[in-house]
């Protein structure tokens, strides 16, 4: 079983969908704007409308709020309103990003920070380096993530912008989790939901009680992750927010994914697909869709698991998004080291590694060691059994009812390199499922 990796990979999401209740408000909305829309007149007040449009769009339709936003951009530009300028283009590039198209997220997001810094608005310029660092972080480009964050964190404590210094925070304890260090992870996401709490941010409480409930996941402590990511579901039911709802159906499948409970799991797996399809986001696609090739996995239908693993990974190389590229890689190796093919295993971990690597993935990286050592492990006997499994992982010098073939010592001393370092830097990361992983994949 590969799943225990994939959590990781949905921490960081945009909002949105609902029920009945909530989306036929929101189309009455919509359709009392748009009747309203060709009546106005061509001036600033037409460019809010646009804006409010494209904010009701967000939670249903990316592509069309891409086109009201660039509406909205050439009516600003026609009237040299600079913020409306700088806000539409903030707009767009919200739309792109959430269509994983960082490159033109990154152009419009720039555009909008460099007019709202001509023009010395800090609350602008305060969004725009957030922004741009949430795109840096869907690329795993955590330095340049970390250096607009700061920026953006520094100009809103020094406005008194509480809504932004949550939003930044969370997004700081995002990177401190993906780089292990979970205590200060922690400590960034309930100061961030206190304060959202405290200001009544609905979308900014749904984004980290789903950090939190990820945080709880990865310690296997599954009643806690229960809770938080019902949180995130309720809110965006509530809210008639697709991404939200989506991202709290992807989550909760995960967690009775690792229960076993693979009838919920694929239920609300299919939820989440369905609605991230409906919006168009091509990363949270291939995400959910991976999710869903280890179930298939873990049930022993390699056919169907590979099918949605090469799905996947055509889409994370279409968005250009190595973490996913990577955690599909080590997922195709998994399966064809369960099929006894390991040679091609092995190719397959490998490449993950040195993604993983690349990127500072060091929990991924633990994962990718421990499996690579595991193969290495199959090729030196073909019934590696739990006890094995724990003596090396353990660092254990003797290998307990293993005889070890002429000429394969080698491959042996490969296993263990590799195993030893998985469980060293698993436990550097606090994740001792990390460890326990590997002994399953042998049962």
């Amino acid at each position: 079983m590969k799943g225990i990796i994939k959590f990781l990979l949905i921490l960081f999401a945009v909002f949105e969908c609902g029920d009945m209740y909530a989306q036929k408000k929101q189309q009455a909305l919509i359709d009392s704007m748009l009747t309203v829309l060709p009546k106005q007149k061509e001036d600033t007040n037409k460019v809010k409308l646009l804006k409010e449009i494209i904010s009701v769009y967000y939670k249903s339709d990316f592509a069309i709020a891409i086109k009201y936003a660039t509406q909205g951009l050439q009516l600003a530009e026609k009237l040299n309103w600079k913020k409306g300028v700088a806000t539409m283009n903030y707009c767009i590039g919200f739309g792109y990003q959430n269509e994983s198209d960082f490159s033109q997220a990154i152009a419009y997001y720039a555009k909008g920070l460099k007019t709202f810094e001509e023009a010395g608005d800090k609350q602008g310029m305060a969004d725009g380096n957030a922004n741009l660092g949430n795109v840096y972080n869907n690329l795993n480009d955590d330095a340049r993530a970390l250096e607009y964050y700061d920026k953006a964190l520094k100009t809103d404590e020094e406005i008194g912008n509480k809504k932004g210094i949550a939003s930044v925070t969370g997004n700081i304890g995002h990177l401190n989790q993906k780089h292990g260090k979970i205590t200060e992870a922690m400590a960034c996401y309930f100061k961030a939901l206190a304060i959202d709490e405290e200001e009544g941010n609905k979308p900014g409480e749904a984004l980290i009680n789903g950090n939190i409930g990820n945080v709880y996941l990865g310690q296997c402590n599954y009643p806690k992750a229960l809770v938080y990511f019902y949180k995130v579901l309720k809110t965006g039911e509530e809210t008639g927010d697709k991404s939200c709802t989506a991202r709290g159906a992807s989550c909760l499948a995960n967690v009775y994914e690792s229960e076993n409970d693979d009838r919920k799991a694929l239920e609300y797996d299919f939820k989440s697909l369905k609605l991230y399809e409906e919006l168009g986001n091509k990363s949270k696609i291939a995400l959910v869709t991976g999710n869903i090739g280890v179930i298939y996995e873990d049930q022993k239908d390699y056919h169907k698991a590979l099918d949605y693993y090469l799905k996947d990974l055509a889409l994370y190389k279409e968005v250009g998004e190595k973490s996913g590229i990577s955690r599909t890689m080590g997922n195709i190796g998994n399966v064809y080291m369960l099929q006894k093919n390991n040679e091609l295993a092995i190719q397959y971990e490998l490449e993950a590694l040195r993604i993983d690597e690349e990127i500072n993935d060091r929990y991924n990286t633990a994962v990718e060691l421990q499996f690579i050592g595991t193969a290495y492990l199959a090729l030196v006997t073909d019934t590696p059994d739990r006890a094995t499994g724990i003596g090396i992982a353990n660092g254990a010098n003797a290998l307990p009812r293993v005889v070890i073939p002429a000429g394969k010592a080698a491959r042996l001393d490969k296993a263990i390199d590799y195993l030893q370092k998985g469980l060293v830097t698993g436990k550097e990361m606090h994740t001792p499922n990390v460890c326990r992983s590997v002994i399953k994949t042998w049962q």
